[in-house]
């Protein structure tokens, strides 16, 4: 997860406002507890509003490399995202909107 989420537009932001939904991001990115205290975790992790009613956190996800076969007989890796529907949202598609957007 290696992002500046200052360079993000807002369609990357997520706003988590259920305690279900809450317990998807966590339970997606952390498998016991001393991932808490991980460097991905301290990037990942929502930020909460005064009241805590809410919290907001960037549309991300980890993935999986997957070996692939090219027509011409090559081998090449493959990054796909790691179980997406166990995220509390939906991921966004990639598009040059996004460099556009990071330079105001």
């Amino acid at each position: 997860a290696e992002f500046s989420s200052g360079y993000l537009p807002p369609k990357m932001i997520s706003k988590i406002t259920t305690d279900s939904d809450l317990d998807k991001f966590r339970n997606y990115f952390l498998k016991n507890e001393e991932d808490e205290t991980s460097e991905l975790w301290k990037k990942v992790k929502p930020k909460f509003i005064e009241n805590k009613t809410a919290a907001y956190l960037v549309k991300t996800f980890k993935y999986a490399e997957k070996l692939e076969n090219a027509s011409n007989g090559d081998h090449f890796q493959e990054e796909e995202p790691e179980s997406p529907d166990s995220l509390p949202y939906d991921l966004v598609v990639a598009s040059p909107s996004f460099d556009i957007w990071s330079f105001g």
